[in-house]
């Protein structure tokens, strides 16, 4: 993926020179808020630069698709108005979501739901992402082929673990399902693409691991899970991986990591 931002520059100026503001638009929503070695000041700044060029295209969708990456970018940036928030001075998810059902963008309603577990797992409130995940369920239809099932993914996997190790009484039947479910897909796209998605795969296996007692195995999945993120430059989920084992080693009383 750190190799898609060029790609999709090309589709924009294919864009401009055919005349075909619909596929202009959309290369623009993805030119770089999937790239894994941009920090987020910069994927914020992209964003800024690429939204201009979609709004002069006056495609409400892929707009509002964009306006929703941004303002995930701003929350993980500490520039919302809450932590469990999008909305700011120029965004509300109300009037958003509104607009997206009126127009019966269900694409659009599903990413939203995504980022709002996104948003919910970063602050550890499980139980409320658990919700937004099973809100975006309903929409997944409308979002086969697209990336924002890969998120969906790992939101939905690391959700369910951080749910079943931290609550108490949870529905773990449920939640154990589902983390096969995801962890299945993952193991997938790794061995298509191991570039990707190894480093995920490992990550998944530690905390499924460690959901079932299996803790011997666990320092050693989180140790792949961190090299390989850290060799590929994926350093948003290097530093979420060194936090996982982290927090696996505080619960298992290990004196050193």
């Amino acid at each position: 993926w750190s190799t898609q931002g060029e790609w999709f520059k090309k589709g924009i100026e294919a864009g401009y020179l055919s005349g075909d503001l619909f596929y202009l638009a959309h290369c623009a929503v993805t030119c770089t808020v999937y790239n894994p070695s941009l920090t987020l000041p910069a994927s914020l700044e992209d964003q800024k630069k690429y939204l201009k060029v979609i709004k002069d295209t006056n495609y409400a969708d892929a707009y509002d698709t964009a306006r929703m990456n941004l303002q995930a970018t701003k929350n993980r940036m500490g520039l919302t108005d809450s932590p469990l928030s999008m909305n700011d001075t120029v965004f509300s998810e109300e009037h958003c979501l509104e607009q997206m059902t009126r127009r019966k963008y269900l694409s659009g309603i599903g990413m939203l739901h995504i980022h709002k577990a996104g948003i919910f797992l970063d602050n550890e409130q499980y139980e409320k992402g658990f919700d937004s995940i099973q809100q975006a369920d309903k929409y997944v239809k409308s979002l086969v082929s697209l990336v924002v099932l890969t998120p969906l993914c790992f939101i939905s996997f690391f959700t369910c673990s951080g749910y079943l190790i931290n609550r108490k009484n949870p529905p773990r039947r449920i939640l154990e399902k589902r983390m096969k479910k995801e962890l299945t897909k993952m193991k997938k796209w790794a061995t298509y693409n191991p570039t990707n998605f190894l480093h995920i795969q490992h990550l998944m296996e530690a905390e499924m691991a460690g959901v079932e007692n299996r803790v011997s195995v666990c320092e050693d999945l989180y140790e792949k899970a961190i090299k390989l993120a850290n060799q590929h430059e994926w350093h948003a989920d290097e530093a979420y991986a060194n936090e996982l084992a982290a927090k696996f080693f505080t619960r298992n009383n290990h004196e050193k990591a």
